[in-house]
């Protein structure tokens, strides 16, 4: 699909053999995990605690969420292609983190004895 100015998206994620759908999977259960792992760490018993708790991933993945959408650039046939800087930052470096490590911390509270 080429656009008004003469841009296309294309999704590079998986390719064709089934492996894509593992891979929209994968970072949110890393963040979740990580948000379980800070809730623990810090010993919360509260729902709302263990969210906030959770989300405290948020800066690091936003560091990382930036500096990827600078690194991952792709080259060839006379082509090339990167993340959209706005969406990258956003979704990716702070949607993302906020909501599955307040999940992650949340489900630390839920659990805790």
């Amino acid at each position: 699909d080429v656009g008004f100015f003469g841009t296309s998206t294309t999704n590079f994620v998986g390719g064709e053999d089934g492996f894509t759908a593992l891979l929209y999977v994968i970072p949110p259960a890393l963040i979740l995990a990580s948000g379980l792992a800070i809730g623990r760490y810090q010993g919360v018993t509260d729902i709302n605690d263990g969210a906030i708790a959770g989300a405290l991933v948020v800066p690091g993945y936003l560091i990382l969420s930036v500096i990827g959408t600078f690194l991952f650039r792709v080259e060839a046939a006379g082509g090339s292609g990167q993340p959209d800087l706005l969406p990258a930052i956003l979704l990716a470096g702070l949607v993302y983190p906020v909501v599955f490590g307040a999940i992650g911390g949340a489900i630390a509270s839920v659990t805790a004895e």
